[in-house]
């Protein structure tokens, strides 16, 4: 069941229907809606939920109540709030297969989650209220496998080695990123892009450029936009089947270093190995002799 756009009228909602599987709730930005203060759905077996509420005058969120049988649970919006939302039964869940989170309405630290999560997602958002010096450690995140994060990266955080995907497009840093080494992880596709990160300070300042970027051998698809950093390691990633690099021509990588035995076979179609950089810029090491610039002036498998 999906509500879009609708007005709370009753602030106090409690769901019991026991046939009910799946609900959507997303409120209308008007100033007719109340919203609402209370929801409950520990009496129904509701597997996915998810919930957005929009500023409302009348009502802040006070509580969620959860139940025990979601396996899907989306918070990522509850409006302008001065207090926090208090959200309960979170840890009589056994286990999630996504978790997607505003932190700043939820401020709960990723190694603070009481239950598994298979699938953790931070959307964009304002900056977050987070201490500088602060950890952030995804390995405490049981059964984790894919994990993407638009809201926030900080120079303290661990990322578990069994991860099989991982996103990375934040909106914002805590402490500058100086290397993003992922080498000691086992994942086969990873997305980065840090077009759009700037700081938490109210100047909001660009994030500095980051040193070394460092990828693990086992990656097979590898999606890269405005990286900012001097230098990118692919060494040792001759199991990619798709390689997009979209360099930020105003902010040029330095040095990329190409896998040495990176075969043509690997990429089944002309756009699964896309490069944009500038040459006279960025220096590409071990760069295949197969990759054939084409019409378009950007290089490509042929």
């Amino acid at each position: 069941m999906q509500f879009e756009t609708c007005n709370i009228l009753d602030p106090d909602i409690k769901v019991t229907n026991p046939h009910l599987r799946s609900l959507t709730i997303t409120t209308d930005y008007n100033a007719n809606n109340r919203g609402f203060r209370t929801f409950d759905i520990s009496a129904s077996r509701i597997n996915y939920f998810s919930i957005y509420q929009q500023s409302s005058k009348q009502h802040e969120v006070e509580e969620i109540k959860l139940n025990q049988y979601l396996d899907t649970l989306e918070i990522v919006g509850l409006g302008n709030r001065q207090k926090k939302a208090k959200i309960v039964g979170l840890d009589k869940i056994n286990k999630l297969k996504r978790l997607a989170y505003d932190f700043n309405t939820w401020p709960m630290l990723p190694q603070d989650i009481p239950c598994a999560v298979t699938s953790l997602s931070l959307p964009a958002s304002s900056p977050p209220d987070i201490k500088v010096g602060t950890q952030i450690d995804y390995t405490k995140v049981q059964g984790l496998r894919e994990l993407e994060v638009q809201q926030f990266i900080t120079a303290n955080t661990i990322y578990p080695e069994n991860l099989d995907s991982l996103t990375l497009k934040p909106h914002s840093y805590i402490d500058p990123v100086k290397k993003l080494d992922l080498s000691h992880t086992k994942l086969k596709r990873c997305e980065l892009y840090f077009g759009w990160t700037y700081g938490t300070q109210e100047s909001r300042p660009d994030m500095p450029r980051i040193e070394l970027i460092k990828m693990p051998t086992t990656i097979e698809k590898l999606d890269l936009s405005s990286i900012e950093t001097d230098v990118l390691d692919l060494t040792g990633l001759d199991n990619l089947r798709f390689l997009r690099i979209n360099d930020d021509l105003v902010n040029p990588i330095k040095r990329i270093i190409f896998p040495k035995n990176l075969k043509r076979s690997n990429f089944k179609g002309e756009f699964d190995f896309f490069l944009s950089v500038d040459k006279t810029k960025t220096e590409l090491v071990n760069y295949p002799k197969w990759v054939k610039t084409n019409e378009n002036g950007y290089e490509v498998a042929k």
